[in-house]
């Protein structure tokens, strides 16, 4: 069964299953629920609901989180400190797909 939240002004909606968690934001309470209904539905018939690949360079995830940034109404700010991280990754993790990122941590 999928949560879904109102977070300020817009409605989150989350689904778990299997240990594995997908969410995402809209602005009304009947998207949010829709979506969830759908991912729900996806996840039942088998399907991989997985939409980045462990293939995909850094640079490719990063370029779509300034993009989705943008559609938000809230992009990354020109000479922010957001702005300089995000070249700095993306330059020095050129040509490196997200499997070969090390590890962090762990949740325990």
């Amino acid at each position: 069964m999928a949560s879904i939240l109102q977070v300020e002004e817009r409605w989150r909606a989350q689904v778990r299953r299997e240990g594995k968690s997908i969410a995402k934001t809209f602005r009304t309470k009947a998207q949010a629920t829709a979506w969830a209904r759908e991912i729900e539905v996806a996840i039942d018939d088998g399907k991989n609901i997985d939409k980045v690949s462990v293939k995909t360079l850094v640079p490719a995830i990063i370029n779509h989180y300034r993009k989705l940034r943008e559609e938000s109404g809230r992009p990354v700010r020109a000479k922010s400190t957001e702005e300089y991280t995000l070249k700095y990754l993306s330059e020095h993790f050129s040509g490196t797909p997200i499997e070969q990122l090390p590890v962090m941590w762990t949740l325990s």
